[in-house]
């Protein structure tokens, strides 16, 4: 009967995506394909800022959604529309140089439990302190000054002398937090020369005295 719905056709669709593990995140497909065809189909290369028109969706704003935006989120996906047509995807810092330079808009798929959407990264000192782009303060703990800075070696876990790596517990004298350790580790080498260890676990104690933290760190850039 016109104007009802075809329960077979559901059931059948709601079993393909079922199978196919898609189910719950259709909606950002409808939302990526209007995306890509837009700058190639619709919108003259004059226009190709315009994303959204008639039957298509409005992306979310990035910028709206402040610090609790996943900005580095492993599985937040990146979409960069160029003012060709072309869509690429992935972040860097050539693609927020890019978008600032006003010659392609950068877009965030947030995935969700049941479906994802479409962001507008519209924040683009956000979206560069987040990556380490530029430097965030409140987000790093760490000042951009030299940082004074005193360890002891943590003998008890350096029990291998031929190890290029050591063990240390640090204080930062300068009153700096470190709360991202690739930011710390990039001062410390642009400052003093340090290779501090990024792919291995860290962590901190706080006492009376402070903070102290334990690092990796390699031996010969300390000199010990």
């Amino acid at each position: 009967m016109a104007g009802q719905i075809d329960r077979r056709r559901v059931d059948k669709h709601a079993k393909l995506l079922a199978d196919t593990g898609d189910l719950g995140r259709e909606p950002v497909y409808q939302e990526l394909l209007c995306v890509v065809q837009q700058p190639t189909s619709t919108v003259p290369p004059s226009d190709w800022k315009g994303l959204t028109g008639r039957g298509q969706v409005e992306p979310r704003s990035a910028a709206a959604a402040g610090r609790d935006f996943p900005y580095t989120a492993g599985t937040t996906c990146y979409i960069e529309v160029h003012e060709d047509g072309r869509v690429t995807h992935g972040d860097s810092r050539a693609a927020y140089e890019r978008d600032v330079a006003g010659t392609s808009r950068l877009f965030a798929v947030w995935p969700g439990q049941w479906s994802s959407d479409l962001f507008l990264i519209d924040d683009s000192d956000e979206y560069a302190k987040s990556h380490g782009i530029k430097h965030d303060q409140v987000r790093t703990g760490l000042s951009e000054h030299v940082h004074d800075v005193a360890w002891t070696e943590e003998t008890a876990f350096s029990t291998n002398p031929r190890s290029p790596y050591i063990s240390i517990c640090l204080t930062m004298k300068c009153g700096c937090k470190i709360r991202n350790l690739d930011a710390f580790a990039k001062q410390m080498r642009e400052q003093q020369g340090w290779n501090v260890a990024t792919s291995v676990g860290w962590g901190s104690s706080s006492g009376p005295e402070g903070t102290t933290y334990s690092l990796r760190v390699r031996r010969k850039g300390l000199g010990a």
